[in-house]
């Protein structure tokens, strides 16, 4: 292996490291915010529910207009947040596709020389 495909490869094995580091940290980050927006909805329709019961809505048009609102404003930031999280993920993969394919012609070419250098 020449020196010059060796730096290219510690060039690549770095890139995957900063990769593999930014994903988790995206996918932590995802976990955190669906966990949050989880506890956010669950707090919110407690809340909800207590102050229609101490109205005595507990059945009325509002309470289910409100459980319904709420249920949307949730869904609505679960699916914002799911494609943060596809759309950072599939950057990546194309990253860590083209750092390859870089290596890869790198590495042919190397190759070609070593072989040119052979003859």
């Amino acid at each position: 292996m020449s020196l010059e495909l060796n730096a290219l490869f510690r060039k690549y094995a770095a890139q995957m490291a900063d990769y593999d580091a930014t994903e988790n940290t995206t996918q932590q980050t995802y976990a955190n915010s669906v966990k949050d927006m989880g506890e956010a909805r669950h707090r919110d329709l407690r809340q909800l529910a207590a102050s229609m019961a101490s109205s005595g809505m507990t059945h009325s048009g509002a309470n289910l207009e409100g459980n319904v609102n709420l249920n949307k404003a949730y869904e609505d930031n679960k699916v914002r947040v799911d494609q943060e999280r596809n759309r950072a993920i599939s950057d990546l993969a194309r990253k860590r596709l083209a750092a390859q394919q870089d290596y890869q012609a790198a590495e042919a070419a190397d190759s070609l020389n070593l072989l040119a250098g052979a003859v």
